[in-house]
């Protein structure tokens, strides 16, 4: 992974789709632009994502740029420090580990993390088009997306249905999408070609030992000699916080069949799902220990679509009932440099807060999402978070159409 400077690079399309000669002059044809760079804008270009994206020459190859770009209000958010220095090293960090699994997917593509091309620091991922087939370009769209803003595992596993679901978001050209589609014939492994004797895994954000876990003969044996209950497994929540500061257990509290749900625990042989049928005021979930069994990857993506589709029915009806309970007016703020602030759809009917340069910088995105804020399913809900950002930031309210301005007030 190295720094990638901005004098590498020539843009020909800034972030909203308008292309250029390297911010000189605006293009009015796609056929103006260098012929190598005219297949990747028309083919592979578009804005239907939280990420930059760009047609570039890097050292003079032609090529796709997608940036995640770090501003101060999403490092604050997520932890990630300001102070240069100890910020280039956590970030580099998410590059060496992004680097790593886009190779597997072509070594010829490249990941840097570029300081001086605009105000906050960026993650890039460089896909150079003349090197890199169709059928890879849906693997790294995905990994930038799912990873460009976050720290990425040692392993992933896509299924062909999610990475379908996702070129399908991206809104290329039909001809595109059918050929990208029919590329997806298997599912796919990234990082599993690590050293099959390691004995460490990313879990939670941290590295586990898998030697300091309990086996799944050692907890059952626990639940079996003091209880199978909640206030047993306790016992072995405090030992997994002493070793790793974390207990490591979640509950899974949806099911179709008999049981209520159960516990999904870490241990030496993998994940131990352990169900329940009943819960007791004092000792807590009671298990059923006999029926307990180490996951699968296909039992995993099971309980992921269970978990998604009871959850997205539950924040539905939420959401009909906040825009039943209240409405709120569209408003729009501006800073003082101009920059002006207001709510936008996405992609999948869902809203959050934007920011639009009044004076963006050549290569910069002049609209890209407010990092700190959500999408949204109601529109309601992100005018309030736009509102109270507005507050937090001491933003004026633009009242009217001729730029009359008051204090940003939620009400």
């Amino acid at each position: 992974m190295r720094e990638i400077k901005s004098k590498e690079l020539q843009y020909y399309c800034n972030s909203i789709g308008e292309i250029h000669e390297c911010g000189k002059r605006m293009l009015d044809r796609v056929d103006e632009l260098p012929l190598l760079l005219q297949r990747p804008y028309q083919d592979f270009w578009t804005d239907e994502w939280g990420l930059c994206c760009y047609v570039v020459f890097l050292n003079k190859q032609p090529g796709i740029l997608i940036c995640a770009e770090y501003d101060s209000d999403y490092c604050q958010e997520q932890g990630i420090p300001i102070e240069h220095d100890a910020q280039y090293a956590m970030l580099f960090s998410y590059g060496e580990r992004l680097e790593k699994l886009a190779h597997e997917i072509n070594p010829h593509t490249a990941v840097g993390l570029c300081y001086d091309s605009a105000c906050d620091p960026q993650l890039m991922l460089f896909i150079p088009t003349e090197q890199v087939p169709l059928s890879d370009i849906p693997q790294l769209y995905y990994l930038m997306d799912q990873y460009g803003y976050k720290k990425a595992p040692s392993t992933v596993c896509w299924s062909v249905q999610e990475l379908a679901a996702f070129v399908k978001q991206l809104r290329l050209d039909p001809n595109i999408e059918e050929q990208m589609l029919s590329s997806l014939n298997a599912d796919v492994q990234l990082g599993m070609s690590a050293d099959p004797a390691s004995t460490a895994f990313q879990y939670m954000g941290l590295e586990v030992n898998r030697g300091e876990l309990y086996s799944m003969t050692e907890l059952l044996n626990i639940l079996g000699r003091y209880g199978g209950f909640d206030s047993t497994l306790d016992r072995v929540r405090e030992t997994y916080t002493e070793r790793f500061g974390n207990q490591l257990i979640w509950k899974y509290p949806f099911s179709d069949n008999m049981y209520g749900g159960g516990a999904i625990i870490p241990v030496h042989e993998g994940v131990l799902f352990l169900p329940y049928n009943s819960v007791f005021k004092d000792s807590g979930a009671r298990y059923q220990v006999s029926d307990a069994e180490l996951l699968s990857a296909e039992n995993i993506r099971m309980l992921q679509r269970e978990c998604k589709a009871y959850t997205e029915g539950l924040l539905a009806a939420l959401d009909d009932m906040s825009h039943a309970v209240q409405t709120r007016p569209a408003k729009r703020y501006v800073d003082e440099q101009g920059n002006l602030y207001f709510v936008r759809a996405g992609i999948g009917n869902v809203y959050k807060g934007f920011r639009r340069y009044a004076e963006p910088k050549p290569g910069q995105r002049r609209e890209s999402g407010i990092r700190s804020l959500k999408y949204v399913k109601d529109f309601g809900a992100a005018q309030l978070d736009l509102d109270r950002y507005a507050e937090t930031h001491h933003l004026k309210q633009v009242v009217d159409d001729k730029n009359k301005l008051e204090d940003g007030q939620d009400d």
